[in-house]
């Protein structure tokens, strides 16, 4: 299973609750339709009076969609819903000029979460120091205590030729049953990070959107729980 986390910033004089509504509602049904599109998540910043809780990681969508190959995913965004649908809406609520993005695998094997709709999650994306790969850096988080379910995307940089730069080498995920463990689970990711870089650090709530549409329009309806 390929995942692809993007990342983009949200254009300007959009503030952070239009920007949500917009990315949860109309940008998800386009999105949705997709061919080949396996699971489609969304991470939406936990915020305080309007604003996120931690420093801004310099994007504000950030979505993780997934494909059972390389090949299935080329063509995802070759199609005419990519190219039509999704690349029009993008406009109207974000910058694309500022897109980064990961492609690899999650570990670890075997299992295939990024968290349930609704969870406090964590995203923390770090560059390794020069010598350590991504699958390295990786196996530094898994002693960081957290939830079952935590794990990484770890970068394949050999799939980010010919697409775009890699945002990071690993990107750290993991949920928490409230704010203040997530804010825990922060310092030790941090800690456990040693002498590589934490690029950016995303405290979010999970939208899973369900795929695909009928007859009478949406098969789902999106709410943050």
């Amino acid at each position: 299973m390929i995942v692809r986390l993007g990342t983009a910033p949200r254009i300007d004089g959009l503030d952070f609750t239009d920007f949500q509504r917009h990315w949860r509602t109309s940008h998800a049904d386009v999105v949705a339709r997709m061919p080949g599109l396996r699971r489609y998540q969304q991470f939406h910043a936990v915020l305080e009076e309007g604003e996120p809780l931690l420093p801004y990681p310099g994007f504000d969508a950030c979505s993780a969609l997934r494909f059972d190959t390389v090949e299935a995913m080329d063509a995802a965004f070759a199609s005419t819903e990519f190219v039509g649908s999704v690349q029009a809406d993008e406009k109207a609520f974000v910058d694309k000029t500022r897109f980064r993005g990961v492609v690899g695998t999650w570990q670890p094997d075997g299992e295939d979460d990024l968290g349930v709709a609704g969870s406090v999650q964590l995203l923390v994306l770090v560059a390794a120091e020069p010598g350590v790969s991504p699958a390295e850096l990786a196996d530094r988080f898994v002693v960081v205590p957290a939830p079952p379910g935590a794990g990484a995307i770890v970068t394949d940089h050999g799939l980010h030729d010919g697409r775009f730069p890699a945002a990071a080498d690993v990107v750290r995920v993991a949920a928490y049953a409230d704010v203040a463990s997530a804010l825990e689970g922060a310092e030790a990711t941090r800690r456990a990070a040693g002498a590589a870089q934490v690029i950016g650090e995303h405290l979010a709530r999970v939208v899973e959107v369900p795929l695909g549409t009928d007859a009478d329009g949406p098969t789902h309806e999106r709410t943050q729980q």
